[in-house]
């Protein structure tokens, strides 16, 4: 953990919205999304542990859980710097704004996978399958 010994951060101006990008552009981040999404896991992980366990009158581990909170926040920004979304800690997944024969979509990664190989149109919850060119 530890924001500031990491050097992920990208250009701010290509924050979602605004771009679209396609599956070879987010493949092509991969290895530096996978490392962000291990830590957000491991930071969720940590957080959901303690604030299952934490007194309100325990100092130290609210410290620990606020300490958790901003590195969750500072890694949520870099997966945004990096054109994608988080849609859920606890697993890894991120998702990219992207169009399929100019419908917008998102790309969906999950932590594990080596290729980007599903989509989900924004208001479905169900990941689809890309078809392979």
């Amino acid at each position: 953990m530890g924001a500031s010994s990491r050097s992920h951060i990208v250009d701010p101006q290509s924050k979602f919205p605004g771009n679209h990008l396609t599956a070879h552009q987010v493949e092509m981040r991969l290895p530096l999304v996978a490392r962000i999404a291990d830590e957000l896991i491991e930071a969720w992980s940590l957080r959901h542990c303690l604030n299952a366990n934490t007194a309100d009158s325990d100092l130290d581990q609210r410290l620990l859980l606020e300490e958790l909170d901003e590195e969750l926040s500072s890694l949520k920004i870099e997966i945004e710097q990096l054109g994608g979304q988080l849609r859920d800690p606890s697993t890894g997944a991120i998702e990219f704004p992207a169009q399929i024969e100019g419908i917008h979509v998102l790309l969906s990664w999950r932590r594990g996978e080596t290729k980007v190989t599903h989509y989900r149109y924004p208001d479905a919850l169900d990941r689809e399958p890309l078809a392979l060119a």
